[in-house]
């Protein structure tokens, strides 16, 4: 399973910034809400009840800056695994990421991505591989050893 570290550091560098460009539109949107809510009763008619701007910027703002976070969380954690590297940072930031659920369509990546990076992050080989890095050794020693 040691092979499989650099897969799931890519697919977190990939997911983190699907998150990110996620995150950055919903920070576009907070600041944008007032004048789409503002052109609204023009658009459907006066009888239309428009939502309060107040709280739809607070709540596009916070998964903003939701996404931003576990989204540059994961893009750190992906690029340390391919060192061999923060082994436990690559969990936080897979179970962080299951939070999309509250806030973007990357929800059913990260899924899938959780299940596979802790069926890799918890194999003994794995855990292994890590400890050898700890000690000292390269990643190309680390690859040379396990296969």
């Amino acid at each position: 399973m040691v092979h499989h570290i650099p897969v799931v550091g890519g697919l977190q560098i990939f997911q983190g910034a699907l998150e990110c460009v996620m995150g950055v539109g919903l920070l576009i949107m907070t600041f944008a809400v007032p004048s789409i809510l503002r052109d609204m009763p023009n658009m459907f008619g006066p009888e239309m009840e428009v939502p309060s701007p107040a709280f739809l910027m607070i709540l596009y703002g916070m998964l903003g800056l939701l996404l931003l976070a576990v989204g540059g969380l994961r893009i750190v954690a992906g690029v340390l695994s391919f060192r061999y590297r923060g082994r436990i940072l690559g969990i936080v930031s897979l179970s962080a990421g299951l939070t999309t659920l509250l806030a973007c369509y990357c929800f059913p990546t990260a899924l899938a991505l959780f299940i596979y990076g802790l069926v890799v992050y918890l194999k003994p080989d794995v855990v292994r591989a890590f400890e050898m890095r700890k000690q000292g050794a390269s990643p190309e020693e680390i690859r040379a050893t396990v296969r």
